[in-house]
């Protein structure tokens, strides 16, 4: 990790402290430190701020001012009841409250309990928050032998994280009954802990959101895709493993994301010349679904496994997604 991020919020970040600041020959001003950043402090007196290089300063001043950054970086990343761990393959999980409105929805689809949601999040090696990133956001379902996105992101960190990628998922206080799951209920707890990081880390609402899953994982992406889409979130690609319903074109249906942004979202599928439940058949069936459509981006990679995660996939997927974005020059 840095030591020091080289850029911080200082709006966000701003903190008045009063003290007595002394310059190298000699001169002394009391002043309320504004802000920081690793080679200078923003200082206020009488409302006129000045910013000072830190090698003007003494030693002292120099001191203050670097352990002062790093507690706001520290701060930067608490999340919840719990610290980021900026290192690759390494995740975290705490618990936020969902909102209320969407609470009352996901009640509504029979699943009792939303509140509070846990939040799992992995970061990439020396993850500074006030840079850009892409996030993997992780779905399952309650049907699969792993009911939990939490418990499902752990098969990704490792790829994810390694390409630089960010990586979240989110579970209620109670997996609730496969008939009971329902995308109401994924969104209210996946929101909550994406909500309170837009509120740590401000520039998050505009990083570009990837959702995927394997298996039922996959179905659930295409509705959360689309639900993200029509909530404002830059969507930059679905990857969908071992999948035999096309859940893109019914998530466009049901949520109603912005049409002509959401068919050129990216999707790569990802087929197992051994699946026996998501068959190649299956995987081209939905595909061909999914360009009848109007979807744009829809590609379907094979590997030698069967229903299982390819992590190799993974990484092949997460590239392509960066790639057409890029290119899309978003």
């Amino acid at each position: 990790m840095k030591p020091l991020f080289a850029f911080l919020f200082l709006a966000a970040l701003s903190t008045s402290v009063a003290r007595d600041w002394t310059s190298l020959d000699g001169k002394v001003i009391q002043a309320d430190l504004v802000s920081a950043t690793d080679t200078a402090v923003i200082i206020s007196k009488a409302g006129q701020e000045f910013t000072v290089p830190l090698d003007r300063l003494i030693e002292a001043d120099r001191t203050y001012a670097r352990e002062w950054l790093e507690q706001k970086a520290a701060e930067m990343l608490q999340l919840g009841n719990e610290a980021v761990t900026p290192e690759a393959g390494k995740h975290v999980t705490f618990t936020v409250s969902t909102d209320p409105e969407l609470a009352a929805k996901a009640a509504k689809t029979g699943v009792p309990n939303v509140d509070p949601a846990a939040f799992g999040i992995a970061v990439p090696d020396d993850f500074d928050p006030t840079r850009d990133y892409p996030v993997f956001v992780i779905s399952v379902t309650s049907s699969g032998k792993s009911p939990s996105s939490i418990g499902h992101m752990k098969g990704y960190i490792d790829k994810a994280t390694a390409a630089g990628w960010v990586v979240v998922g989110a579970d209620g206080p109670e997996i609730p009954e496969a008939e009971q799951d329902s995308n109401e209920y994924r969104w209210a707890v996946l929101s909550a802990g994406l909500e309170h990081l837009h509120e740590k880390w401000p520039n998050s609402r505009e990083w570009h959101y990837a959702c995927g899953g394997n298996s039922g994982g996959a179905k659930r992406s295409g509705f959360i895709a689309a639900i993200m889409s029509a909530n404002g979130y830059n969507v930059s690609g679905i990857y969908m493993g071992g999948c035999n319903h096309d859940m893109a074109t019914l998530g466009l249906e049901q949520y109603s994301p912005p049409k002509a942004e959401f068919l050129k979202v990216p999707i790569w599928i990802s087929s197992g010349v051994n699946d026996k439940i998501a068959s190649p058949e299956d995987s081209n069936r939905i595909a061909g679904e999914m360009r009848e459509t109007g979807f744009k981006n829809v590609r379907v990679e094979s590997h030698d496994g069967g229903h299982g995660l390819s992590k190799e996939h993974v990484t092949e997927a997460l590239g392509w997604f960066e790639e057409m974005a890029a290119a899309s020059g978003e």
